[in-house]
């Protein structure tokens, strides 16, 4: 997450020192497959997380899987009060480009190489 303020970004860390965890601030999910519900329940993916520059940096533990979709989420209420005008959540989604589905090798002959 680019362009937060020094105020935002000191306010976070405010937070962090006084016990919340950086999941509760920004959290990163691996969503269900299409047509599957999201349970409300499930938690945040594993990774570190570092602040430098206003830039609010999640690595996850993982590599990203090719087609799955991930939400991350920066909680409205973790925001220093008065540094966000709106009420709602920013929440921004990112899908890993798909493997392709053709077959990239294919199998032209098979000859043996000895009597059978």
């Amino acid at each position: 997450m680019r362009g937060l303020t020094a105020e935002v970004v000191e306010g976070f860390a405010k937070q962090v020192a006084a016990g919340m965890t950086w999941q509760q601030i920004f959290a990163v999910f691996a969503e269900p497959g299409e047509g599957l519900t999201i349970d409300p329940l499930m938690p945040a993916m594993a990774g570190t997380y570092s602040v430098k520059d206003g830039v609010l940096r999640f690595v996850p533990g993982f590599p990203p899987s090719p087609g799955v979709r991930y939400r991350a989420v920066l909680r409205r209420e973790a925001f220093p009060a008065g540094t966000l005008p709106s009420s709602a959540t920013l929440t921004a989604i990112h899908r890993e480009p798909a493997v392709p589905e053709n077959p990239t090798t294919i199998v032209a002959r098979v000859a043996p190489s000895s009597r059978v």
